[in-house]
C-alpha cells in the first residue's frame, strides 16, 4: 500500500499560486526590468518602471498602459532531500523528512507549472534516489512515485559525497534547493569545499525547519534559576548557530529556517523571488 506525502499545499499552488502566497502574506512579483518573457499589458501604477510604458496602447486607450514581464521559463531546479538521522526529529505533524517531502513537492509543482526543469536527489550516507531533470506536469507523478517510500536512515548524512555527485550529474546552471537540518549542516566543514566549487556554476539555497523548542526557551521568562540557565544555554546555542551561518553565507550560500507549517510557503516564495530576480 503506497502512502504518499501530504499534497494539500501542492494542490493550493496548482490551483492558484498567487492566492496560496497571498494567504501567507507574500506576493508574487514580476520582473522589475524588461528582461524575461512578455506577460500582458495593464494599467500603469505608481512605482512601475516608466521605461516599460506601452505608448501605442496609451495613445489608443488614452490611459497610461505598461508592459508586464515574467521570468524566462526553462530554468533548472535541483531539489536535494536529506534523509539522514537528524531528519527523523518529531514535529507537531510528522517528522522533518515528511515535512520536507511535502515542501519539496510543492516547489516541484510550482516550478513545473512555470515550465522549469526539475530533478530530485534524495540521500543520507549515500544517494538513495536520483530523478533526472524533466519538465511538464506529468513529471510530478514520476517524482512522487519514486520518493513516496523514502524513510529516515539511522546513518549520518554525507553532504560532501552528495554534493560531489551533483557535480557529476548536473552540468547546466541550476538552483540547488537543499532540504536539511541547518544545525547539522553548519558543522560539516568538508561540504564547504564542494559548495564553493558548485557555487561557481549553480545557485545554492538551503531550507531547514526552525527549532521550536529552542525558540521557546529563548523567549521564556527566567522565573527561577533552572529556567534562567536553560534560557542562557538556548541563547548561547543560537549565537553559535548565527556565527556559523554567517561564515557560510559569506561564501554566498543562502540558508533559511522556517516554522514547520510555513516550510512549503517559504520554499515557494524563495524560488519565485530568485526566479524574478533572474539569478538562475
Amino acid at each position: 500500500m503506497k502512502v504518499i506525502p501530504d499534497l494539500t499545499e501542492t494542490r493550493k499552488v496548482l490551483e492558484d499560486a498567487q492566492r496560496f502566497l497571498l494567504y501567507e502574506g507574500v506576493k508574487i512579483r514580476k520582473m522589475q526590468s524588461g528582461a524575461g518573457e512578455f506577460s500582458k499589458i495593464r494599467n500603469y501604477v505608481v512605482g512601475d518602471d516608466p521605461r516599460k510604458i506601452n505608448w501605442r496602447q496609451t495613445a489608443k486607450l488614452r490611459e497610461v498602459m505598461t508592459n508586464e514581464y515574467e521570468p524566462e521559463h526553462g530554468k533548472y531546479i535541483t531539489i536535494l532531500i536529506d534523509c539522514g538521522r537528524m531528519m527523523g526529529a518529531e514535529l507537531k505533524k510528522g517528522n522533518r523528512l515528511e515535512r520536507s517531502l511535502e515542501a519539496a513537492m510543492t516547489v516541484t509543482a510550482a516550478a513545473l507549472q512555470n515550465g522549469d526543469y526539475v530533478s530530485v536527489l534524495a540521500f543520507s550516507k549515500n544517494v538513495k534516489v536520483y530523478i533526472p531533470p524533466a519538465k511538464g506536469m506529468a513529471h510530478l507523478q514520476t517524482i512522487l512515485h519514486r520518493i513516496y517510500n523514502l524513510e529516515v536512515d539511522a546513518a549520518e548524512s554525507n553532504y560532501a559525497a552528495v554534493l560531489h555527485y551533483v557535480q557529476t550529474v548536473q552540468k547546466k546552471r541550476s538552483l540547488l534547493l537543499l532540504f536539511s537540518d541547518i544545525h547539522t549542516f553548519l558543522h560539516e566543514d568538508n561540504a564547504l569545499y564542494y559548495l564553493q566549487r558548485l557555487r561557481r556554476q549553480h545557485l545554492f539555497l538551503m531550507i531547514g525547519i526552525e527549532d521550536e523548542m529552542l525558540m521557546k526557551r529563548i523567549k521564556s521568562e527566567p522565573v527561577d534559576e533552572i529556567q534562567a540557565m536553560m534560557k542562557s544555554m538556548a541563547q548561547k546555542q543560537m549565537l553559535v548557530k548565527k556565527r556559523e551561518k554567517s561564515k557560510w553565507e559569506k561564501q554566498g550560500l543562502l540558508m533559511v529556517e522556517a516554522r514547520e507549517e510555513k516550510l512549503a510557503t517559504t520554499a515557494v516564495s524563495y524560488y519565485i523571488d530568485l526566479m524574478n530576480r533572474g539569478l538562475v
